[in-house]
Protein backbone atom coordinates (compact mmCIF):
# COMPACT_ATOMS: atom_id res chain seq x y z
CA UNK A 1 0.00 0.00 0.00
CA UNK A 2 1.40 3.49 -0.97
CA UNK A 3 1.52 6.23 1.45
CA UNK A 4 -0.36 9.41 -0.73
CA UNK A 5 -0.32 11.32 3.00
CA UNK A 6 -4.19 11.86 2.47
CA UNK A 7 -4.84 9.24 4.57
CA UNK A 8 -1.83 9.08 6.66
CA UNK A 9 -1.22 12.54 8.12
CA UNK A 10 -3.33 14.08 10.63
CA UNK A 11 -3.15 17.23 12.13
CA UNK A 12 -3.47 17.69 15.54
CA UNK A 13 -4.78 20.96 17.09
CA UNK A 14 -1.94 22.62 18.71
CA UNK A 15 -2.41 23.73 22.49
CA UNK A 16 0.79 25.54 22.81
CA UNK A 17 2.38 28.47 20.33
CA UNK A 18 5.76 27.36 21.25
CA UNK A 19 8.07 25.49 18.91
CA UNK A 20 8.32 21.75 19.14
CA UNK A 21 12.12 21.04 19.92
CA UNK A 22 12.01 17.70 21.00
CA UNK A 23 10.52 14.57 19.44
CA UNK A 24 10.62 10.89 21.10
CA UNK A 25 8.86 7.50 20.85
CA UNK A 26 8.10 4.81 23.36
CA UNK A 27 6.26 2.89 25.56
CA UNK A 28 6.10 5.66 28.46
CA UNK A 29 2.64 4.95 29.74
CA UNK A 30 3.03 1.16 29.50
CA UNK A 31 0.88 -0.03 31.42
CA UNK A 32 -2.27 2.13 30.45
CA UNK A 33 -1.22 2.08 26.35
CA UNK A 34 0.50 -1.08 24.97
CA UNK A 35 2.03 0.42 22.02
CA UNK A 36 4.46 2.96 21.59
CA UNK A 37 3.17 6.51 21.42
CA UNK A 38 4.60 9.93 19.79
CA UNK A 39 5.56 12.58 22.58
CA UNK A 40 6.07 16.27 21.35
CA UNK A 41 7.63 18.43 23.69
CA UNK A 42 7.83 22.36 23.17
CA UNK A 43 9.76 24.39 24.01
CA UNK A 44 8.33 25.88 27.01
CA UNK A 45 7.74 22.50 28.20
CA UNK A 46 4.26 21.53 26.80
CA UNK A 47 4.46 17.71 26.52
CA UNK A 48 1.96 15.93 24.56
CA UNK A 49 1.58 12.27 23.84
CA UNK A 50 -0.64 10.43 21.40
CA UNK A 51 -0.96 6.92 20.71
CA UNK A 52 -1.56 6.62 16.82
CA UNK A 53 -3.59 6.52 15.10
CA UNK A 54 -4.87 9.58 16.71
CA UNK A 55 -8.65 10.20 15.84
CA UNK A 56 -9.79 12.60 18.40
CA UNK A 57 -8.40 15.39 20.87
CA UNK A 58 -9.21 12.94 23.96
CA UNK A 59 -7.12 10.47 22.64
CA UNK A 60 -3.65 13.29 23.52
CA UNK A 61 -2.41 12.89 27.02
CA UNK A 62 -1.36 16.45 27.89
CA UNK A 63 1.30 17.80 30.61
CA UNK A 64 3.27 20.55 31.40
CA UNK A 65 7.29 19.66 32.50
CA UNK A 66 10.49 21.99 32.37
CA UNK A 67 11.14 24.44 29.68
CA UNK A 68 14.06 24.56 27.20
CA UNK A 69 13.97 20.62 26.54
CA UNK A 70 16.65 19.91 23.20
CA UNK A 71 16.12 16.10 23.38
CA UNK A 72 14.60 13.80 24.38
CA UNK A 73 14.19 9.34 24.60
CA UNK A 74 11.84 6.88 26.17
CA UNK A 75 13.66 3.87 27.59
CA UNK A 76 13.71 1.58 30.26
CA UNK A 77 16.86 3.16 31.99
CA UNK A 78 16.46 1.27 35.67
CA UNK A 79 15.94 -2.35 34.22
CA UNK A 80 12.85 -2.27 35.84
CA UNK A 81 10.44 -2.92 32.86
CA UNK A 82 8.72 0.90 32.73
CA UNK A 83 10.21 2.86 30.50
CA UNK A 84 11.33 6.47 31.34
CA UNK A 85 11.33 9.57 29.72
CA UNK A 86 14.85 11.09 29.22
CA UNK A 87 14.84 14.66 28.71
CA UNK A 88 18.70 16.75 27.70
CA UNK A 89 17.98 20.36 28.16
CA UNK A 90 19.60 23.86 26.94
CA UNK A 91 21.04 24.85 30.62
CA UNK A 92 23.29 21.94 31.79
CA UNK A 93 20.47 19.79 33.01
CA UNK A 94 19.37 16.23 32.23
CA UNK A 95 16.10 15.29 33.82
CA UNK A 96 14.30 11.78 33.62
CA UNK A 97 10.83 11.27 34.58
CA UNK A 98 8.63 7.91 35.09
CA UNK A 99 4.57 7.91 34.48
CA UNK A 100 2.54 6.83 37.67
CA UNK A 101 -0.19 4.77 37.47
CA UNK A 102 -1.61 6.19 40.74
CA UNK A 103 -1.34 10.27 40.10
CA UNK A 104 -2.00 9.93 36.04
CA UNK A 105 0.55 11.71 35.17
CA UNK A 106 4.66 11.64 34.70
CA UNK A 107 7.04 12.48 37.80
CA UNK A 108 10.50 13.35 38.01
CA UNK A 109 12.79 10.86 38.89
CA UNK A 110 16.07 12.31 38.81
CA UNK A 111 18.03 15.90 37.82
CA UNK A 112 21.68 16.00 36.52
CA UNK A 113 23.59 19.05 36.62
CA UNK A 114 26.61 19.18 34.53
CA UNK A 115 29.97 21.39 34.47
CA UNK A 116 29.45 22.70 30.52
CA UNK A 117 27.01 23.29 27.36
CA UNK A 118 25.55 19.93 26.27
CA UNK A 119 26.65 19.68 22.58
CA UNK A 120 25.80 15.91 21.76
CA UNK A 121 24.52 12.56 23.71
CA UNK A 122 24.86 9.35 24.12
CA UNK A 123 22.58 6.63 25.51
CA UNK A 124 23.69 3.23 25.98
CA UNK A 125 24.37 0.01 28.50
CA UNK A 126 26.73 1.08 30.96
CA UNK A 127 30.19 0.11 30.58
CA UNK A 128 30.81 -1.12 33.81
CA UNK A 129 27.31 -3.07 34.15
CA UNK A 130 24.92 -4.46 31.59
CA UNK A 131 22.37 -4.15 33.94
CA UNK A 132 22.16 -0.50 33.66
CA UNK A 133 21.93 2.53 30.96
CA UNK A 134 24.00 5.59 31.08
CA UNK A 135 24.09 8.95 28.92
CA UNK A 136 27.20 10.01 27.85
CA UNK A 137 27.43 14.18 27.33
CA UNK A 138 29.88 15.68 24.84
CA UNK A 139 30.37 19.28 25.32
CA UNK A 140 31.60 22.04 22.93
CA UNK A 141 35.66 22.63 23.09
CA UNK A 142 35.68 20.80 26.41
CA UNK A 143 38.58 17.78 26.65
CA UNK A 144 36.22 15.74 28.77
CA UNK A 145 33.33 14.02 28.23
CA UNK A 146 30.30 13.40 31.48
CA UNK A 147 28.86 10.17 32.25
CA UNK A 148 24.96 10.26 34.08
CA UNK A 149 24.75 6.99 35.54
CA UNK A 150 20.59 6.40 35.40
CA UNK A 151 20.92 4.47 38.96
CA UNK A 152 20.93 7.96 40.05
CA UNK A 153 24.43 8.44 41.34
CA UNK A 154 26.25 12.16 40.32
CA UNK A 155 27.84 12.93 37.28
CA UNK A 156 31.08 11.75 36.58
CA UNK A 157 33.53 13.69 34.98
CA UNK A 158 36.18 12.04 32.49
CA UNK A 159 39.05 13.05 30.76
CA UNK A 160 40.15 10.52 28.14
CA UNK A 161 44.12 9.52 28.75
CA UNK A 162 44.61 9.71 24.59
CA UNK A 163 45.91 13.19 24.35
CA UNK A 164 44.53 12.98 20.87
CA UNK A 165 40.93 13.41 21.41
CA UNK A 166 40.32 16.73 20.30
CA UNK A 167 37.51 19.19 21.07
CA UNK A 168 35.38 18.20 18.09
CA UNK A 169 35.34 14.04 19.37
CA UNK A 170 31.72 12.76 20.19
CA UNK A 171 32.99 10.04 23.15
CA UNK A 172 29.90 6.76 23.14
CA UNK A 173 29.28 3.60 24.47
CA UNK A 174 29.97 0.42 22.94
CA UNK A 175 25.88 -0.43 23.24
CA UNK A 176 24.54 2.88 21.72
CA UNK A 177 20.84 3.17 21.97
CA UNK A 178 20.24 6.43 20.79
CA UNK A 179 23.13 9.28 19.52
CA UNK A 180 21.95 12.67 19.31
CA UNK A 181 24.04 15.35 17.85
CA UNK A 182 22.65 19.04 19.30
CA UNK A 183 23.45 21.49 16.22
CA UNK A 184 27.54 21.09 16.76
CA UNK A 185 29.88 19.61 14.54
CA UNK A 186 31.58 16.49 15.16
CA UNK A 187 34.54 14.99 13.14
CA UNK A 188 35.26 11.74 14.86
CA UNK A 189 33.48 9.34 17.12
CA UNK A 190 34.99 7.61 19.59
CA UNK A 191 33.73 4.01 20.82
CA UNK A 192 34.51 3.75 24.29
CA UNK A 193 34.51 -0.23 25.58
CA UNK A 194 35.01 -1.63 29.02
CA UNK A 195 38.43 -0.65 29.27
CA UNK A 196 38.28 3.20 28.66
CA UNK A 197 40.39 5.04 25.75
CA UNK A 198 39.79 2.15 23.60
Amino acid sequence: MACDGSNHVVKMPSKSSSPITALAIGNLRGRIRMRPELIAIAADGFLQCVCPPYTHDSSVYSQTVQSNIAAAYVMDVDGDGQEELVVIMTDRVVRSFRWSVENSRLLPVNKWEVPNQISAFSIGESVTSLRNAEVWLSQLRARFYVCVPFSGQQPTVIYPQNKDVGSDVMLIPFRSHYIHIMGTIISNIVIVGKVLDE
